[in-house]
């Protein structure tokens, strides 16, 4: 049983949340319907999403923005949220700027405000492409769970509303030029549209799978917070779902996201930083032994 309690808590944050990410921030960084501050704008929405992202977070995770950077030598763009192992600082460049080892990363988020679908597309492809860095963590333990979507960085979309019908995105489309499903997004949360996230049906999953599945779950399809399940070599590709906005309980797709979020996040396989990886080449490494 849920408590009533911590729910009216986060209500009430998620009523803060909603009001400075729209009306409020209209007020002070707009004249005459004119964006006057864009970059404070910006970071203002961020603040307001990290803030409410804060309350699911354990004290081992940190939530900021910059950049992830890999002992490949690759490097993100910006990130809007980066949430990471707390116990692990972040290099930061001039007191200006992060840059965050990908093996301490467990998420990172966009934070945008009305978006039509252009924008929605570039802001999904932008993610995905920083999520590919994940297959460049190095020193991982074991992880806690079969699933091996427990081993990505967990991506996420959050915006004001939609200039389009979620229902009709085709995210097949939108991806069409990259090919491995891993690096999707897990979810997209519009405050005034919904949720978009995934669908686990057993019934249309490889047998082994199945048989994975129903060990956990009495149900035969299941929200699922990852675009795939992948055990063993066996990889099923889980189909979209909408969460509508509830009007008799209007925080529902808000709190689902929430709890997502932390259920997406939980059993994540951890990694440890190599500082000598990032320091040397693997080659040069080997002549020197």
């Amino acid at each position: 049983m849920a408590s009533d309690i911590f729910r009216n808590i986060i209500e009430q944050k998620i009523d803060v949340f909603a009001s400075t990410f729209g009306n409020d921030a209209n007020k002070l960084f707009k004249k005459d319907s004119k964006l006057i501050h864009p970059l404070e704008y910006g970071m203002y929405r961020e603040r307001c999403a990290k803030e409410l992202l804060s309350f699911i977070c354990d004290r081992s995770m940190a939530i900021s923005d910059g950049f992830m950077i890999s002992s490949e030598n690759h490097v993100s763009t910006q990130c809007d949220i980066i949430m990471y192992q707390r116990d692990t600082m972040p290099i930061i460049d001039n007191g200006i700027t992060n840059f965050f080892p990908v093996e301490i990363v467990g998420c990172i988020g966009e934070v945008k405000s009305t978006l039509k679908m252009g924008d929605f597309q570039n802001a999904l492809i932008k993610m995905a492409n920083n999520k590919k860095m994940f297959l460049e963590r190095k020193g991982g333990q074991a992880p806690q769970m079969a699933f091996k979507e427990k081993d990505e960085i967990i991506s996420f979309l959050i915006c004001n509303n939609f200039g389009f019908d979620i229902n009709e995105v085709d995210f097949d489309n939108i991806y069409r030029e990259i090919e491995d499903v891993r690096f999707r997004h897990n979810m997209i949360l519009s405050l005034q549209d919904g949720l978009l996230l995934y669908k686990f049906d057993a019934e249309k999953a490889p047998k082994i799978m199945k048989e994975t599945f129903c060990k956990a779950f009495e149900e035969n399809q299941v929200a699922w917070y990852f675009p795939h399940s992948t055990v063993g070599d066996q990889v099923y590709k889980c189909e979209s779902l909408v969460v509508e906005v509830d009007t008799e309980d209007v925080y529902n797709h808000i709190i689902h996201f929430l709890n997502g979020l932390k259920n997406a996040m939980f059993g994540q396989r951890e990694y440890k930083i190599d500082i000598g990886s990032y320091l040397m080449d693997d080659a040069i490494k080997q002549r020197c032994r």
